[in-house]
């Protein structure tokens, strides 16, 4: 037994010694716990920033890595106008392919290439053949009833004439007022 009483004396000695600093010790532990808080930790996170950013603008570090980016933004900038490029042979593809659905007259092409001749005009007459195609190109010839206004009666085109074309005479509803 005796053996056994020498293994709990130290323990029993220290029992009793946190029993009379037991508040000296929470208060210690406290204040241990707020200077880290307050002072070590934002001056060890300060020391590391300061280190990091001394690294990060090390002159033969910086060279390496502007050489890395010029040749990192070279291959994106080819690849971009590469897209680019794709992107717009797709677009116009899909206008024509738009235009051939809806069958759009766009100007200057004609439904019957070069073929054909404008209203009212003499197939015989040197100063109106041209090397355009006529066709019904729509541009302001004479007697078409285009921007000119000064021609003829087109039935296609209701305004041609002299008046603005068709109004519907006004209705009454045969009430009085």
């Amino acid at each position: 037994m005796l053996n056994l009483a020498n293994i709990l004396d130290p323990i029993q000695s220290s029992l009793i010694y946190l029993r009379q600093n037991a508040w000296s010790i929470v208060f210690a532990l406290a204040v241990g716990y707020t200077v880290k808080i307050k002072l070590l930790d934002p001056y060890t996170a300060r020391e590391r920033e300061r280190a990091s950013y001394a690294e990060a603008t090390r002159p033969d570090r910086v060279a390496a890595l502007k050489a890395d980016m010029k040749r990192v933004r070279a291959a994106q900038q080819e690849e971009a106008s590469r897209k680019a490029i794709e992107a717009a042979k797709e677009a116009e593809a899909k206008r024509v392919e738009e235009l051939k659905r809806k069958k759009i007259k766009q100007p200057g092409q004609s439904k019957y290439k070069g073929t054909g001749r404008k209203v009212n005009e003499n197939p015989w007459s040197k100063e109106n053949t041209s090397d355009t195609g006529g066709g019904g190109g729509g541009g302001s010839g004479s007697g078409n009833g285009g921007s000119d206004r000064g021609g003829g009666y087109n039935p296609m085109n209701p305004s041609s004439g002299h008046n603005r074309g068709y109004r519907p005479s006004r209705r009454s509803t045969g009430r009085s007022s």
